[in-house]
C-alpha cells in the first residue's frame, strides 16, 4: 500500500510541475501577443508616414509638370499672338 502511495505521489508532483509549467507559458504567450500587437502598431505607423510622404511627393511632382505645361502654353499662346500680329502688319502693307 506504501509503494502505491509513493507512486500515487510521483504522479500528482509530475502533474503539478506540468501544470506550472504551463502556466508560466501562458504568461510568455501574453507577452509575446503584446509584443506583436505593438510591433504590428508600429509597422502601421510606418506604412503610415511613408504613404503620406509618397502622397507628398506626387503632389509636387503634378505641381511641377502642371506649372510647366503653363509656361508651355503661355509661350505658345505669345508666339502665335506675335504671328497673328506680324501676318496682320505685313497684309495691312500689302494692301497699302
Amino acid at each position: 500500500m506504501k509503494k502505491f502511495l509513493s507512486i500515487l505521489m510521483v504522479f500528482l508532483m509530475i502533474g503539478l510541475v506540468a501544470v506550472s509549467g504551463c502556466a508560466d507559458t501562458t504568461e510568455d504567450t501574453a507577452t509575446d501577443s503584446e509584443d506583436v500587437a505593438e510591433n504590428v502598431t508600429e509597422d502601421a505607423e510606418h506604412a503610415a508616414e511613408n504613404v503620406t510622404e509618397d502622397v507628398a511627393d506626387v503632389a509636387e511632382n503634378v505641381t511641377e509638370d502642371v506649372e510647366m505645361a503653363a509656361e508651355n502654353v503661355t509661350e505658345d499662346v505669345e508666339m502665335v499672338a506675335e504671328n497673328v500680329t506680324e501676318e496682320t502688319a505685313a497684309n495691312d502693307t500689302a494692301t497699302e
